[in-house]
């Protein structure tokens, strides 16, 4: 009888090993699985809506891929657009995420991101305005809050929390 307990023991560990094993496993492939595609929804969602605020030639229907409806009906440089009065020729972009996680089964996560755009060069498309030089872009450390709706990670608000004053150096 002793032999028979130690036999079924030594089988319930070496089960129970092996569950925990495949179940670790199990949580990494799908928060890495999330997290890359959060780093891909964010970095590709910030290039497009940078380029359809200062090149205007990005659907509102593509930039719903990566923003949340909400988002796009409040996004005050998407509906007020300042830089619609000029010809804007060209712009230097970095993003820069930290680093961050998500659970399998969260539906929300917020990330860290230093978004800078400068050196835009353009001229205003009204010729009797004068040579004035497009406005500065709000570059900075932001804070995305990203939820996942219907299975598809979106970014549901962007928050400024520190201005980077000069980029360059950054």
């Amino acid at each position: 009888m002793d032999i028979a307990m130690r036999f079924v023991f030594y089988v319930f560990r070496k089960a129970l090993l092996a569950f925990l094993v495949i179940f670790l496993a199990g949580i990494t492939f799908f928060s890495t699985r999330d997290v890359a595609n959060i780093y891909i929804v964010v970095n590709e969602g910030l290039k497009n809506r940078t380029s359809a605020i200062l090149d205007q030639n990005v659907e509102m229907d593509f930039l719903g891929t990566f923003f949340s409806d909400s988002f796009l009906n409040e996004d005050q440089l998407l509906n007020n657009n300042i830089y619609a009065e000029y010809n804007i020729y060209s712009y230097r972009q970095r993003i820069r995420s930290r680093l961050f996680w998500v659970w399998p089964w969260s539906d929300e996560t917020s990330i860290s991101v230093e978004h800078i755009v400068s050196n835009i060069i353009g001229e205003p498309k009204n010729v009797n305005e004068g040579l004035k030089e497009p406005p500065e872009w709000e570059s900075g450390r932001k804070e995305i809050i990203i939820r996942r709706e219907m299975g598809r990670w979106q970014i549901h608000s962007i928050r400024l929390i520190e201005p980077i004053t000069d980029p360059i150096e950054r």
